[in-house]
């Protein structure tokens, strides 16, 4: 993927598809900053379908999250695939 940026607009160039990040710099760097959390399921036992990015396979994945505590990239599919065109 190729990134284009001037601080304040970002497009990202991946696979002949055009993303364009129009929110400030350091938003845009939080969202990839996301696309690298390892989930967590976390200490309680509710079973919670959430998602995150698998950097090894480079697809969004779900996962099993507890309720409580733990870590969680991803509340959709759609919110985890923005990092599938990184």
């Amino acid at each position: 993927m190729r990134s284009i940026r001037n601080g304040f607009v970002n497009v990202f160039l991946c696979a002949g598809l055009i993303v364009i990040c129009t929110r400030c710099k350091q938003d845009c760097e939080l969202i990839m900053m996301e696309c690298e959390l390892i989930p967590d399921s976390g200490p309680c036992e509710a079973a919670i379908t959430k998602y995150y990015f698998d950097s090894v396979d480079e697809v969004c994945k779900a996962f099993v999250w507890g309720g409580c505590e733990g870590i969680v990239p991803f509340d959709s599919m759609e919110e985890c695939q923005q990092c599938e065109c990184r």
